[in-house]
């Protein structure tokens, strides 16, 4: 039976992934948030992917959580000096060059972890909380449904049901909240007799694929090859290839290969597996690169790189998205899983801050109107990099004098460093700062209504 007001706000997170998890520990020391994760994979949490990159933005948040200090990656304090980023390599011709180190004055470098030893750490960290949430195992959303006092009941494929306050969709790049949100979004828009606005919002429901495959794999330590300590990206024509160390001395491998011409076009196959291939069209490369890729070819798993397109909004009503449900990007800033994890800082630390339901909305809102242009900048910023990475761009042509080729990518460095700068010169703590702002001028607006 439906209250007008609990003291508790029930949250319903669905998708137990590194956004789910960030969520979660975030939102376990506020006594009123009573938090439910529903996680579609059984018996148990599964671990996917391989090596992720944190920029001092999202150290922060994790730092904030108590959860740096559980990885082995962790480096303690830093004072300020120049520290290298990530170095960039022209590959793709028997004697390469670097043309771009990009090195800056910061505090902290980006580290880079596997992606299980993250998510354990989070686990870990929740399983020590006084009030760690109830997680629901073998539950695939299926569809929710909004009942008059405002909760929502949420249906899952085996037909249970549950019923919660707020409702965070970290359910991935095929996202069902994502889907059903949209079609909310839609219904509305056609309501006010806007049907050319239906038609894009719902144009926006499903992945698009890149034309980019990636081929990821783990390398022992034992390998007798030069490992950088900061990741090094070997560049050139419709393909790159990505090098650095991760957790426990392990090499993380990652190499794309593109067809811009498929852009747009439906991937047909899994968008993952596990293959064992060769990877063709790298025999002119320079024998560094040639190195690491002999060691990548036994079997590898492969991905076909797909991204959400730009959402009008992440919010709707009392249902928020967070992570790839939101804004899945290409790999090319090394942010998809750090703008996760900063999207659920966010979201926990305002619903922290709110103490009524009837606030939940203007905060939902706040949380849109910050994170949504912040992580889209990043993702349209990575797609760019797509593009400058395999050679790909209006006004570059692999034909030009070997001088016109060096000159092009100086300059291209350039604008690579300018678009990477949100990662060391921004703060999660102002993005935070100015969302509570944003949601102050909501709740004062609707009290002047």
């Amino acid at each position: 039976m439906c209250t007008e007001r609990v003291p508790i706000i029930k949250v319903a997170v669905c998708g137990g992934g590194l956004g789910g998890l960030a969520f979660s520990v975030a939102a376990a020391k506020y006594a009123h948030l009573s938090v439910e994760v529903y996680e579609s994979a059984a018996p148990g949490f599964t671990t996917f992917g391989a090596g992720i990159g944190l920029w001092p933005r999202t150290w922060d948040v994790l730092s904030r959580l108590g959860v740096t200090e559980m990885l082995s990656s962790s480096p303690g304090d830093e004072i300020p000096g120049l520290r290298d980023m990530i170095t960039f390599r022209k590959s793709d011709q028997p004697l390469g060059y670097e043309f771009l180190n990009c090195r800056v004055m910061v505090s902290r470098r980006i580290h880079t972890v596997h992606r299980a030893e993250l998510q354990h750490a989070l686990l870990e960290k929740l399983s020590s909380s006084s009030s760690s949430p109830t997680v629901h195992f073998s539950k695939r959303l299926q569809s929710y449904t909004r009942e008059p006092c405002g909760k929502l009941q949420l249906t899952f494929s085996d037909g249970s049901q549950a019923r919660c306050d707020v409702l965070v969709g970290a359910d991935g790049i095929r996202s069902v909240v994502r889907r059903q949100l949209m079609h909310d979004e839609a219904e509305a828009a056609r309501r006010r007799g806007d049907a050319r606005g239906a038609e894009n919002i719902l144009a926006s429901v499903e992945p698009t694929w890149t034309g980019s495959v990636a081929y990821r794999a783990l390398v022992p330590p034992t390998t007798p090859l030069v490992v950088h300590q900061c990741p090094t990206q070997y560049v050139g024509k419709n393909a790159n290839m990505i090098v650095y160390p991760v957790s426990e001395g392990l090499i993380n491998i990652v190499v794309f290969q593109t067809q811009p011409e498929l852009e747009g076009t439906v991937y047909e196959g899994p968008w993952s597996a596990q293959v064992d291939t060769q990877l063709a069209h790298f025999d002119q490369w320079e024998p560094e690169a040639k190195a690491w890729l002999k060691v990548c070819v036994e079997n590898p798993t492969r991905w076909a790189i797909h991204v959400v397109k730009e959402l009008h909004t992440f919010v709707n009503d009392r249902v928020a998205l967070i992570g790839d449900a939101a804004h899945a990007m290409d790999p090319h800033q090394g942010a998809g899983a750090g703008q996760a994890i900063e999207d659920a800082f966010v979201l926990a630390e305002l619903l922290g801050d709110t103490t009524s339901l009837t606030a939940v909305s203007q905060t939902l809102a706040a949380y849109d109107t910050v994170r949504r242009p912040f992580s889209q900048k990043v993702a349209r910023a990575s797609r760019d990099n797509a593009h400058f990475l395999s050679l790909c761009w209006d006004g570059f042509d692999i034909q030009d004098s070997p001088s016109d080729v060096r000159e092009k990518l100086r300059r291209l460095g350039i604008i690579i460093t300018d678009r990477w700068k949100w990662a060391w010169l921004t703060s999660i703590s102002a993005d935070l700062e100015q969302a509570r702002r944003e949601r102050k001028e909501f709740r004062f607006l609707k009290c002047k209504m």
